[in-house]
């Protein structure tokens, strides 16, 4: 990933709003009702790639290519989505750290 491709994301990173508890919980609801590649997932994403992005910091000097730790983030952010359990208000029960592969 080049330098200006990644001031270009983390400029749209900034730039997204973040969401209120009552956007979040309605857009939960919809991924729910809908399936993982609706639109309301790709606006929880993107909502949440800030969270992604500071993980990547703890990460990045590791050896790993930005893009791969990007991508990896992505993935586990729309699992934790997937598997948000709405009704109990908190995440799955089989939820686990982070493992990045060290080289």
């Amino acid at each position: 990933m080049k330098n200006e491709q990644i001031d270009k994301l983390l400029a749209d990173i900034c730039r997204t709003p973040l969401l209120t508890a009552d956007e979040e919980r309605a857009l939960l609801k919809a991924v729910k009702e809908k399936d993982a590649d609706c639109d309301e997932m790709k606006r929880l994403e993107q909502a949440h790639m800030c969270i992604v992005v500071c993980l990547i910091g703890q990460y990045w000097h590791r050896g790993m290519a930005l893009k791969e730790l990007i991508e990896a983030g992505k993935a586990g952010l729309r699992e934790a989505i997937v598997k948000y359990d709405m009704e109990a208000n908190k995440k799955s029960r089989r939820s686990r750290p982070i493992h990045a592969p060290t080289h």
